[in-house]
């Protein structure tokens, strides 16, 4: 499906959305990953077709019902258009409530006889089908990729910047450098050396 999509025939390009609609809808956001399909839905709200827009902005729509409107508007807003931004902001305004897988995959379909025949046993209590009611909580942190603040950071020329005494030269390096850590998620790497350059 993410190959299918970069196909710049539009004819191609709305069955494979719908195809993805349908997986979501019907298995939920457990099966299929919310994560990769963010990653796609900004360069098919650019594509030229506009039926391709609009299979997407349902995709969107789709994609709320299950992991909630705010954690899709802060990730997929910061690489939209503004014209693309105030339509699905309009909306998503309709959007409510959570909704449940209708399907099932094999492998739970296969543990499905066995929970019957455990909550026979056990005799009336609160089932598992009743806890799966709740909304889904998946992590704002999990939907997007880490990235690197280090290297820029090097190239930036920091370390050169923080070693005047003067505070309004530093002032500017500290500025990039606030920039580049204000990302939702920052990769993992050796920050001991810009904590202490930070305290002195």
């Amino acid at each position: 499906m993410e190959k299918a999509i970069k196909n710049k025939v539009a004819k191609a390009v709305v069955p494979t959305i719908d195809v993805m609609f349908q997986a979501l809808s019907d298995f939920g956001a457990k099966i299929v990953p919310p994560k990769r399909i963010l990653k796609m839905l900004p360069e098919l709200f650019d594509h030229q077709d506009q039926n391709v827009r609009a299979s997407s902005k349902g995709l969107t729509l789709e994609l709320c019902r299950w992991i909630g409107k705010d954690s899709v508007k802060s990730i997929l807003f910061e690489t939209m258009r503004d014209t693309m931004k105030k339509e699905l902001e309009a909306e998503l305004v309709n959007v409510t409530g959570t909704t449940k897988p209708t399907r099932k995959i094999r492998s739970e379909q296969d543990k499905e006889p066995n929970q019957e025949a455990v909550s026979e046993v056990v005799g009336p209590g609160p089932s598992e089908e009743s806890g799966n009611d709740a909304p889904q909580e998946i992590d704002e942190y999990e939907l997007v990729d880490p990235v690197d603040i280090l290297t820029p950071l090097e190239k930036s020329g920091f370390w050169d910047g923080v070693k005047p005494t003067k505070w309004s030269e530093q002032k500017e390096v500290v500025a990039d450098l606030t920039k580049l850590a204000s990302t939702k998620r920052i990769s993992p790497g050796d920050f001991s050396e810009v904590c202490r350059t930070l305290k002195k």
